[in-house]
């Protein structure tokens, strides 16, 4: 019987990204993705990488179930990562997310250094910028349950902004948020 299709991409795939850290043209922490990816801890296609040294990944890298990089110092995402699931980078470095990013689940980046999100960004779940520098979301920015922003460095929210459950703020920022007419039923304070 031959392999499914996604068996087979992921083993091409894994055996790249070996050669590459074989010829040196990937950084070394590359090596404990490689580790993870030859594990039983696949499972589903989700992929845990919290509080490892990793720094990279590679471009055009997708994850089936949840990518997770909580407490890790890695700073840039590749391009054209597609994520099924979440994508939690609590306390990573990660300072922007690449324009083409894809994410079916949340997007959790409490507690980050995260200055700007991708116009046009969508959401499947929740968003979670809570204790971020964040003071501005992006034109078009689609959530499709929660938005958290608590003590975040939000001022205002856009007019195209789409949430379809509730927005969570801090009870100071009632008094210095701008708050379109639209969004203000969703909005919740505490």
């Amino acid at each position: 019987m031959p392999k499914p299709k996604y068996v087979k991409l992921f083993e091409d795939n894994n055996d790249n990204l070996k050669k590459l850290v074989e010829l040196g043209l990937v950084d070394p922490a590359m090596q404990s993705v490689l580790d993870y990816l030859a594990s039983p801890k696949l499972g589903a296609g989700s992929l845990e990488l919290d509080r490892t040294g990793i720094q990279s990944l590679p471009n055009g890298l997708t994850v089936y179930g949840n990518l997770s990089l909580r407490d890790t110092p890695i700073k840039v995402l590749p391009h054209e990562l597609k994520v099924g699931g979440s994508l939690f980078l609590r306390g990573s470095r990660v300072e922007t997310l690449p324009d083409d990013i894809q994410i079916g689940g949340n997007l959790d980046l409490y507690d980050t250094p995260i200055r700007s999100l991708p116009d046009g960004l969508k959401v499947g779940g929740y968003i979670n910028l809570e204790g971020t520098p964040i003071e501005r979301l992006p034109n078009g920015l689609k959530v499709g349950t929660t938005l958290y922003l608590r003590d975040s460095g939000i001022t205002e929210l856009p007019e195209d902004l789409e949430v379809e459950e509730e927005i969570y703020m801090s009870g100071e920022q009632h008094r210095t948020v701008r708050i379109p007419a639209s969004l203000r039923k969703q909005v919740k304070f505490g």
